[in-house]
C-alpha cells in the first residue's frame, strides 16, 4: 500500500514564501502541517530558519475558496 493511495496531487504554486525581513524568518518555510479550523480554512504550520539556521515554528491561514 502506497502512501497516495486514492489520492491525486495537483500542483497549482507558492501559497507562502518567507520574509527574509524578519529575522526569525530569513529562509525556508519546511515541514508544512495543516490543521482544519472550520469550513474551507486551514491553518498552515511551519518551520522557519534565522541567520544561524535555527527553527522556529510560525503559521499562515489560507481560504480554499479564495
Amino acid at each position: 500500500m502506497s502512501v497516495n493511495d486514492g489520492f491525486s496531487w495537483c500542483k497549482l504554486g507558492l501559497i507562502f514564501t518567507p520574509v527574509p525581513t524578519r529575522p526569525w524568518m530569513r529562509s525556508h518555510a519546511q515541514l508544512p502541517t495543516p490543521v482544519h479550523l472550520e469550513g474551507p480554512v486551514w491553518r498552515v504550520l511551519f518551520a522557519a530558519r534565522d541567520e544561524r539556521c535555527r527553527s522556529h515554528v510560525g503559521w499562515f491561514d489560507v481560504d480554499l475558496d479564495d
